[in-house]
């Protein structure tokens, strides 16, 4: 997949049945782990020295609930099993914009200029 330009972490690219594909094809006891990670920035090389220096956001990571791709195969379509997948990864979504989403403060408003 890609990862989306934008700064809002809940800013999802449409999807594509790439994951589908390979779900048709694996054996029916794997099982998929739909993962929903914010906090990153698309700059590598800022992420390395955030690492290095331990300031920034936080990065979190939120684990949905496991699915057997044998649950999913019966979807038939990649693109539905894809989607299937994916409403998973948009409910953890979901979770880190309850418990963190509104706790960023707004954009400051300028100053009124002085004397106004």
């Amino acid at each position: 997949g890609k990862r989306s330009k934008s700064s809002d972490p809940y800013d999802f690219l449409p999807l594509k049945p790439g994951l589908g594909h390979l779900l048709e094809r694996a054996p029916g006891g794997t099982w998929v782990l739909p993962v929903f990670v914010a906090g990153l920035s698309n700059d590598v090389a800022r992420e390395i020295g955030r690492g290095m220096v331990k300031r920034g956001e936080p990065v979190r990571v939120w684990f949905a609930e496991p699915m057997r791709v044998a649950d999913l195969q019966p979807l038939m379509e990649p693109m539905a099993m894809t989607e299937a997948v994916f409403a998973r990864v948009r409910e953890a979504a979901a979770s880190d914009r309850a418990a963190f989403g509104s706790t960023r403060a707004p954009p400051a408003a300028p100053s009124p200029p002085a004397g106004a």
